[in-house]
């Protein structure tokens, strides 16, 4: 059985309970994306609308090997009725007094495709879907939630709230992500090897990045790591947050359930 083989095979819709108005200061987005992360999205539309991406909220993350619709809020004073680009379209639906929050999403609608069912399993599979639809399944967050996880580190969010600034910004400017390009993994390599040399890693610093925010800081303050860190962008340390969050009710999760079959 196969899930999953192509992006069409994996579609999620939003379902905001916000109040849509007809004018208002931000213009709210339907978003659909396919194949790219929700943070690609982002940066794409910020692109095509003009702004910074700080000006744009998506207040939920989707998969990226999918077909997703979420909703996006922008200030901006003439938007555009539509927006096409690769991987990525957003139509106007109207208006609202606020940015998106992440309580303003009710739901999330999913259509799942399985291919190569063996039809030994045919019966069974009929069966589990039936228990679904009476009884639920328990919201685990699969790996994609976890891309801020470094091995033999854990997670920056753990570090953030443990107060350990320090941590929490060595793994922001020395751990390449997925989705970094080859000039930002090659940087990252590079102040693994200076750290503390705030000065040489400015100099070398891709240009137009938040990470030169965060050096121009140190370099005058080199030992307020805690400083430092708020000026990392905002969205990204929310996913550093979430990302921990996530992992700790996959475990919780775990402990319910386990208790609740060893009861039966």
């Amino acid at each position: 059985m196969l899930f999953k083989t192509r992006p069409e095979d994996f579609r999620v819709e939003e379902e905001l309970t916000v109040r849509i108005q007809r004018r208002g200061p931000y213009a709210l987005y339907r978003v659909l994306k396919r194949n790219l992360t929700t943070l690609e999205a982002h940066s794409r539309l910020a692109q095509a609308l003009g702004v910074s991406p700080s000006r744009i909220t998506l207040p939920a993350l989707k998969d990226r090997k999918a077909v997703t619709v979420q909703y996006a809020s922008v200030r901006l004073e003439e938007p555009p009725r539509q927006l096409e680009m690769p991987g990525l379209s957003a139509l106007l639906v109207g208006f609202l007094p606020r940015h998106l929050r992440p309580g303003d999403i009710a739901s999330n609608r999913f259509a799942i495709t399985l291919r190569a069912i063996p039809p030994e399993v045919e019966g069974s599979l009929a069966e589990g879907i039936a228990s679904l639809e009476r009884y639920g399944v328990p919201n685990y967050f699969d790996r994609q939630r976890f891309g801020s996880y470094v091995p033999g580190e854990g997670f920056p969010g753990k570090k953030i709230l443990q107060r350990d600034a320090e941590g929490a910004l060595r793994m922001y400017l020395t751990v390449a992500s997925p989705v970094d390009r080859t000039l930002y993994r090659e940087f990252k390599a590079l102040a693994k090897e200076l750290w503390g040399r705030w000065d040489e890693l400015l100099r070398r610093a891709p240009e137009r990045s938040n990470l030169r925010s965060v050096l121009t800081y140190l370099k005058d303050h080199p030992d307020d790591y805690r400083r430092a860190l708020n000026l990392v962008t905002p969205r990204l340390l929310t996913l550093y947050l979430s990302a921990y969050q996530s992992w700790l009710w996959n475990r919780l999760a775990g402990r319910f359930l386990r208790a609740r079959l060893e009861a039966h």
